[in-house]
């Protein structure tokens, strides 16, 4: 459990970072959750804070995190959060893998979604559980790991014939232009941001 002089102490740690990031005058709430803590901001650029699909707020996460938990036996949850952020892109990332995997079910093919990391990912596993017969797993390395929505008997067997094609067609592109794009025979699904504009942890 976190207490509550080093809960202070990372909060004054994350307002001296948005100080000298200069986003304004920023107003930190620190609340107690399961296994930690969480740190929201308010009151400055909030678009600057969180970043593309939340990249920036999940760095200063991983800074507030990696200052509270240095020299410390067991380990604290970290939460830092922007305007409520995490619970909507939570939202939005359920309803998204929802209504996939419902098409997945209807149609009987593999969508493919846009890479997120970690903890988006998450979200989009937990949601497609609920679903049987459908399942989800991610592909790539990196920042280009994604997941992959479909029925459970073609789990792997779709992206196998998907990456193949895709090296024919890059081979062929290469020789007419260098500035040919392929077109995956997967289907891609792009990411909604319009929830206004994702916790570490360790998945596939």
């Amino acid at each position: 459990k976190a207490e509550k002089a080093y809960i202070e102490s990372s909060s004054n740690y994350l307002k001296g970072i948005l100080d000298n990031m200069q986003l304004g005058e920023a107003e930190i709430t620190a609340t107690e959750i399961e296994d930690g803590f969480c740190l929201n901001i308010s009151g400055c650029d909030i678009g600057n804070v969180i970043g593309h699909r939340g990249e920036t707020l999940d760095a200063l996460q991983y800074l507030v995190s990696l200052n509270y938990n240095n020299d410390k036996e067991g380990f604290v949850r970290v939460v830092v959060d922007c305007n409520n952020y995490r619970q909507k892109r939570q939202k939005t990332l359920t309803e998204l893998a929802q209504r996939i995997a419902a098409q997945a079910a209807e149609d009987h093919r593999c969508q493919s979604l846009e890479p997120m990391n970690p903890y988006e990912r998450r979200i989009i596993h937990t949601a497609v559980g609920e679903f049987e017969g459908i399942t989800s797993w991610s592909v790539s390395d990196g920042k280009y790991r994604r997941v992959i929505i479909g029925p459970v008997e073609m789990e792997g067997k779709n992206v196998a014939r998907h990456e193949r094609k895709n090296g024919r067609n890059n081979r062929r592109g290469s020789q007419r232009t260098k500035s040919a794009t392929v077109t995956p025979t997967v289907t891609r699904e792009k990411l909604s941001d319009s929830a206004d504009l994702p916790l570490f942890g360790r998945i596939n």
